[in-house]
């Protein structure tokens, strides 16, 4: 019986030992030089979650190429079903990003640098942070239906008072 509960107590110790994929991963620390030297960093909000992908709506880009204004990350290793290196990601949580840049495009894993979004992040921005592809172009076509629109209904309006103003003959 005392063997039985040393050998047990050992066993569960044992198990207890085994590191966690977290535990597994260097320890990095998240600083401005890392955030430079990264392949690559940006800030964004997960907009969908599929098997093995999650969608991310970059807002603003701190380091590596140039994004689109949406990506797709491979979680994990990529390979079906989930592995001990996935990270689970949360629809509409904001993130530093912090992939791995591979031949087939951006991946990232419980190891990497990528963290839920918190105020003092801001501390590590680069200066030379900037948005992504596109996003100056989006602003300024939405700028441009806004005046557009309001052109419209200024016409429209000014029609309508000019006939009511007019005496019939």
């Amino acid at each position: 019986m005392k063997i039985r509960r040393l050998v047990a107590t050992c066993a569960a110790v044992g198990w207890m030992a085994l590191p966690t994929p977290a535990a597994a991963c260097p320890l990095l620390v998240l600083d401005a030089r890392n955030v430079a030297s990264a392949d690559v960093a940006f800030v964004g909000v997960v907009t969908g979650v599929g098997q093995r992908i999650a969608r991310i709506s970059v807002l603003e880009i701190w380091s590596g190429p140039e994004l689109p204004g949406v990506v797709d990350v491979v979680v994990g290793d990529g390979q079906p079903g989930y592995n001990s290196g996935d990270r689970a990601f949360d629809i509409g949580t904001r993130y530093l990003m912090v992939p791995v840049l591979t031949e087939d495009g951006l991946q990232d894993h419980v190891c990497s640098m990528t963290q839920p979004w918190i105020d003092e992040l801001a501390n590590v921005r680069p200066a030379g942070a900037h948005p992504p592809i596109g996003a100056e172009t989006e602003a300024h076509v939405a700028q441009l239906v806004v005046i557009v629109a309001t052109t419209a209904l200024i016409l429209v309006g000014s029609g309508l008072a000019f006939r009511r103003t007019r005496t019939p003959v």
